[in-house]
């Protein structure tokens, strides 16, 4: 009599449900993998040390610009360019990440033109300025030694100082004015691209992974600089009133984080906290990330110029006045 034949080890049914297990296992390491390598090297973006060429503030419509430096935290000399105000009154611009003062010339222009003085600096690690490079979470002091700079002029008014900041410039400002009350009025453009602030609410799984990605980065950039993250916006703004704020938004939606920045901009205008708040929102529909500048550079310098006029001047915007 033959003896049946048993199947191979192969070909048993525990065996592929094991080697189905070990093909999952092994996919999802290396998705965590890719996720934190992606991640890392993201978060060398925000850190570390970022220098960089600025050249002549002429090179950049800037003739009457003078070199200024002046020291911060940690006896760090940070360095920029300052035109005097006509009116008193001097805004302090900040760039994003990875970028110089070169990257505020528009605005630097516009306001000059229109007798406000700046006072566009490099952010630590960046450009020219000593220092390495935390996410934005060490640099809100370093504004106010910008302040402490701008009240040795004689040409300028203490009441009438202000601040612009552009992407992480916007943080910056933001954390600074909530807690520097001398200064008096912040426009914040395209705050919130990379923040994890508990406020929004994602839609979707694509905007819940990007939040999980978002504090991933924070952690990532906590564990490698040693440094405590800033408070989220939402938490500075109630702070910061009765100063009004500005917010400027893309409204453009992208492939990798929808509408998120124009939605997390209203969500933070929705606070109760700041119900009675001065402050404003305007939403550049077909712009990207801090690209309202860039595609409507008319009513971006009419918005701000007006903006800060009322603010710091005392006197009405064009359109209050009608």
């Amino acid at each position: 009599m033959h003896e049946t034949p048993t199947k191979p080890k192969w070909r048993t049914r525990r065996y592929w449900l094991n080697l189905a297990a070990v093909l999952a296992l092994a996919l999802v390491i290396g998705v965590i993998v890719v996720f934190l390598a992606i991640n890392w090297l993201l978060s060398s973006t925000y850190i570390g040390y970022s220098p960089s060429a600025v050249g002549n503030p002429a090179d950049h419509g800037l003739d009457q610009a003078q070199h200024v430096s002046f020291t911060t935290e940690g006896d760090l000399t940070l360095r920029g360019w300052y035109v005097p105000p006509q009116n008193g009154a001097v805004i302090a611009l900040l760039h994003g990440a990875g970028g110089n003062r070169t990257s505020m010339s528009f605005q630097a222009q516009v306001l000059a033109e229109a007798g406000f003085g700046v006072l566009a600096y490099d952010l630590r690690g960046h450009g020219e300025s000593e220092g390495e490079r935390a996410s934005g979470w060490l640099d809100a002091p370093d504004l106010s030694a910008a302040v402490d700079l701008l009240l040795t002029y004689e040409a300028v008014d203490p009441e009438r100082l202000g601040a612009l900041g552009v992407s992480l410039g916007g943080f910056v400002a933001l954390n600074a004015a909530a807690e520097d009350p001398r200064i008096g009025a912040v426009v914040s453009d395209g705050t919130g691209a990379m923040v994890s602030d508990p406020i929004f609410q994602p839609n979707d799984l694509n905007e819940s992974l990007m939040l999980f990605s978002n504090r991933t980065l924070d952690l990532l950039i906590r564990l490698r600089t040693g440094v405590t993250p800033e408070e989220p916006t939402s938490a500075v703004l109630p702070r910061i009133a009765p100063r009004p704020v500005l917010f400027i938004a893309g409204g453009a939606t992208s492939a990798s984080i929808g509408d998120y920045e124009e939605r997390y901009h209203r969500a933070l205008m929705q606070m109760p906290e700041i119900a009675d708040a001065p402050h404003e929102l305007w939403v550049v529909e077909e712009a990207g990330h801090a690209g309202g500048a860039s595609a409507r550079p008319d009513e971006y310098a009419e918005r701000i110029v007006a903006f800060f006029t009322e603010a710091l001047l005392d006197e009405p915007s064009a359109t209050d006045a009608g």
